[in-house]
């Protein structure tokens, strides 16, 4: 809430502090991924926030596999189930289908004909790598960095390539340039009695960790062991031997996959073809790039599943499985003999689920595990700045609206002044009623505290509150209603009106006074009423509750000159004026008992409503037309007795009509009406003192003028102080003088 004692930024930082960061974070994974990077430099514990793998994988947009056909692309998530989207890769121009995936940590790697692509699916960025042209076999494998502890969008990343001459050459290029370079690449450390072996690729697919990437290799495919390569792109020099696996292959439908584990580990999973157990190794420490001397592999687990598929479809096939393990679960994909892709989910050497993913229709995709990332593809003709408007453009508003409904809204004001289009949501009528935390009823029963003396302006959506002080020469002074200066309504934003109050007390007759917020000074009002039926000009107006009604900053009550008048009428106080209106409009109807609530005594209820805009300057053309008639059986009388000054609160929401009332026992009720049926009738158990007050209120995000309360104080007091005395008597008397 905008206090005048307080600056924007003061306030900002208020309800930042009131926003759970549990609720933050729910908030933050329902915002798609291309526009997270708008958010980044809220603050550096929301930037820190883009980098935690915990809340990348619980978003809600999140995907764990992408598969490739020869004319489709498509993710699959895994959580809350599985679920298969198409993808585009945002390349344009893009015509041959890709032959070549590989996840390397941020980015995927696309290799095509004569070209490849460095893809941030999750991101919706990418940019080509053209692959050298004078040597037509060249072929992008991985991609890497230079590993200098900078931030993920800051680093120096680099491509590495292939090409075949009487032995495979490699080239390096970087991204800020299309020039390929030949490192001149020397193997260093290994074993030396295999110094004069040749490496061979038991698949181009490699796996990045630390900026490096691995491959899985061996020099004689009978070999007991195989055991990793690497390439470092700090000092663009190969490890021609890092370290040993656990295991190697003995068949060539084996499956043997090597991935990362936890951030900084590697993991190894192997199938028998024959037997199907499969068996998965892990790294006991964190890896060193620089040195692989220290790796030592564990048993991380052996699952014996029956009826478990193979994992390599055929002998001739060069497609491995792809999976991750997340906490206690397995999770593959892989195809089967005939080419369809299928997700396992294990857990506790159990298959959890096995579905096929029918939306592939294309037989033998390529496929990879992804894991969501927020690193831009950093194309050189786009700046971070192009890049985050480019976003901007791309959230849908609608989606927009539905992240803001689930902030709370004492953190929506920080929200205002994103943009124009945000700040006239918050004056949107339909998204406040819409908004996750919005209430439409308040009930006040008695307090601990109560006080005649004083009252509370509060705006309970907000929770911001200020004392009203009563006039200390004047005991029996009581608040009577609130409104503001409408000569400016429509130029003048809901902070910016200036708002006073309206109180009375009773002398010899009822005598009126006005205070601005501005102050804590009470001032009289030398009343006189304008505009009325001349024949009631003399006559005593009495009112038929205290409780008035705001609209266009003016309040308005039901009055009578006698009980048995059969038509009631309104009149009002317009505080730009500061005039009464003595005789505004006619009602429809009147009262002819003390228990109807404007009910008639068959419980029929009857709605009417005034069928234009009130024009709160002439009451002389209200038209009044029935909205509703309802007649329930045995729907109860909604003024529990005789002397109750309890009248019931409404409000009607589209076609329903909701209401508060109590019973005669004094608990309140919610009853719900459409289409003349009662649909829920529901006892309010939690309010457990009988007999409170309570009135409708929609939600504001308008500021409490003035001095904040403490929020101990409010709780104690609001409830009490803004209830009425109950033994006065509802009727009160305005004389017109």
């Amino acid at each position: 809430m905008m206090d005048s004692t307080k600056t924007k930024k003061a306030i900002a930082a208020h309800d930042q502090e009131e926003l759970p960061w549990e609720m933050i974070e729910e908030i933050l994974s329902h915002v798609p991924p291309i526009s997270l990077v708008r958010f980044r430099t809220v603050c550096k514990r929301w930037n820190a926030l883009h980098n935690d793998k915990t809340f990348l994988n619980n978003h809600k947009f999140t995907f764990r596999f992408i598969l490739t056909t020869k004319s489709k692309i498509y993710s699959v998530s895994i959580d809350p189930k599985i679920l298969v989207r198409e993808l585009t890769l945002e390349v344009p121009g893009t015509e041959s289908h890709i032959k070549h995936l590989v996840d390397c940590n941020e980015f995927l790697l696309c290799g095509m004909d004569k070209v490849a692509a460095v893809w941030n699916p999750w991101f919706k960025q990418s940019r080509w790598i053209k692959v050298n042209a004078s040597q037509p076999s060249s072929q992008v494998v991985g991609i890497g960095y230079v590993n200098n502890n900078m931030r993920a969008d800051e680093k120096r990343y680099k491509t590495i390539g292939s090409y075949w001459t009487d032995h495979s050459e490699w080239e390096t290029q970087d991204f800020s340039s299309e020039v390929w370079k030949d490192p001149k690449l020397t193997p260093i450390q290994g074993d030396k009695s295999l110094k004069d072996k040749a490496a061979i690729f038991f698949t181009k697919c490699g796996v990045s960790l630390h900026g490096n990437v691995y491959w899985i290799a061996f020099y004689d495919k009978t070999d007991t062991l195989y055991h990793l390569l690497n390439f470092d792109f700090s000092s663009e020099r190969f490890y021609a031997y890092f370290c040993d696996l656990p295991c190697g292959m003995n068949h060539p439908r084996n499956a043997l996959v090597l991935r990362v584990f936890r951030g900084d580990r590697f993991s190894l999973l192997k199938q028998c073809y024959k037997t199907k157990k499969i068996e998965i190794w892990v790294t006991k420490n964190k890896i060193n790039v620089e040195d692989g001397n220290d790796v030592v592999w564990m048993n991380f687990r052996t699952l014996s599943i029956p009826n478990f598929p193979g994992l390599v479809s055929n002998e001739y096939s060069s497609s491995q499985p792809s999976y991750f393990i997340d906490d206690k679960r397995l999770v593959l994909c892989s195809c089967d003999e005939t080419g369809h892709p299928w997700i396992y989910v294990v857990e506790e050497n159990k298959l959890i689920s096995k579905v096929q993913l029918n939306d592939v229709f294309d037989p033998w995709p390529l496929h990879c595990t992804y894991f969501p990332s927020l690193v831009p593809t950093m194309d050189s003709t786009k700046t971070i700045k192009e890049i985050g408007v480019q976003d901007q453009e791309q959230l849908p508003w609608e989606l927009v609206e539905e992240i803001l409904t689930h902030v709370p809204p004492i953190s929506l004001v920080r929200f205002r002044t994103v943009c124009k289009r945000w700040d006239d949501l918050f004056n949107d009528k339909t998204f406040i009623d819409n908004h996750k935390l919005t209430f439409r009823f308040i009930l006040a029963t008695k307090s601990k505290i109560y006080s005649k003396k004083e009252a509370v302006v509060w705006n309970p959506w907000l929770k911001q509150s200020r004392w009203i002080k009563a006039d200390v020469s004047q005991s029996s002074l009581e608040v009577d209603g609130i409104g503001y200066d409408n000569n400016n309504d429509n130029k003048m934003r809901a902070e910016e009106r200036r708002y006073k109050t309206i109180g009375s007390y009773l002398k010899n007759h009822s005598v009126w006074k006005t205070q601005d917020f501005s102050c804590d000074v009470w001032k009289d009002l030398k009343l006189k009423a304008r505009r009325g039926d001349k024949s009631l000009k003399d006559t005593v107006t009495n009112l038929f509750t205290r409780c008035g009604v705001s609209l266009h900053g003016n309040l308005y009550w039901i009055a009578f000159c006698d009980k048995t008048d059969l038509l009631y009428h309104l009149i009002n106080f317009d505080f730009s004026s500061e005039r009464f209106y003595t005789f505004f409009c006619d009602l429809p109807c009147g009262m002819n008992h003390p228990r109807n609530a404007l009910v008639l005594p068959t419980k029929k209820i009857e709605i009417w409503v005034t069928k234009n805009k009130i024009n709160v300057e002439d009451g002389a053309d209200v038209v009044w037309m029935n909205f509703r008639t309802l007649s329930i059986p045995n729907f109860p009388g909604l003024v529990s007795n005789e002397y109750s000054s309890s009248q019931p609160s409404y409000f009607i929401d589209d076609k329903r009509l909701v209401m508060c009332s109590c019973d005669e026992t004094g608990h309140p009720w919610i009853y719900i009406l459409k289409e003349n049926k009662l649909i829920s009738k529901v006892k309010l158990n939690s309010v457990v003192d009988p007999w409170p007050v309570h009135c409708t209120y929609f939600p504001s995000l308008v500021p409490v003028p003035g001095s904040p309360i403490e929020e101990a104080l409010l709780q104690c007091w609001v409830c009490g102080s803004i209830r009425p005395d109950p033994l006065r008597p509802a009727a009160d008397v305005f004389d017109g003088h």
